[in-house]
């Protein structure tokens, strides 16, 4: 066997990087069909966005990206309407999306905990976040990508330093390997 390498030129100008917008306090009821759950996360910096994949497990039934600009306006990014928890792709733009700092992204999944979903293992209990197919998970992985040269951590600025949003990405134990 041979492999080969081709070593580019000069150092990438941009790096790729995936985060996520997660609803951990999960708790949908038992028997419950159309139960829905939202989280947010409002942006410390410019994105360019390139690609979005919602992650449920097997009570997931719809998901849907929105953005609110700074200006109010609203936008939706991503609707997936009859989610499958065995079908979870990736979906890359066709062009990369710019969402300006100060933007707030917001997640929405419907969950089926009834008997009415035949991939549902007990809808008589209640569901909550947990790592097995039998519990639930809602997680909205955004791609993007950053210039190299772009500092890795956010810029807090004075008037900003106790802004709750940077303070928890600064204390991010995933997004800070520092801590």
């Amino acid at each position: 066997m041979k492999i080969g390498f081709k070593f580019a030129p000069q150092p990438p100008q941009y790096v790729v990087h995936v985060n996520a917008v997660a609803q951990p306090r999960l708790n949908i009821p038992a028997g419950e069909a159309n139960h829905v759950e939202t989280a947010q996360q409002k942006l410390p910096w410019d994105m360019m966005m390139t690609a979005f994949m919602a992650h449920m497990h097997v009570r997931g039934k719809a998901f849907k990206y929105e953005v609110t600009y700074p200006d109010g306006k609203q936008e939706v990014l991503l609707d997936i309407p009859r989610y499958d928890f065995n079908w979870q792709l990736a979906y890359n733009l066709a062009q990369p999306k710019l969402i300006p700092r100060g933007s707030t992204v917001k997640i929405t999944a419907v969950f089926d905990n009834s008997t009415g979903n035949p991939a549902n293992p007990d809808p008589t209990k209640n569901v909550r976040w947990g790592q097995q197919t039998f519990d639930e998970m809602m997680i909205g992985y955004v791609e993007h990508y950053v210039p190299t040269w772009r500092p890795r951590w956010p810029v807090v600025e004075p008037h900003r330093a106790a802004s709750p949003e940077i303070v928890l990405s600064l204390c991010n134990s995933r997004s800070n390997p520092r801590l």
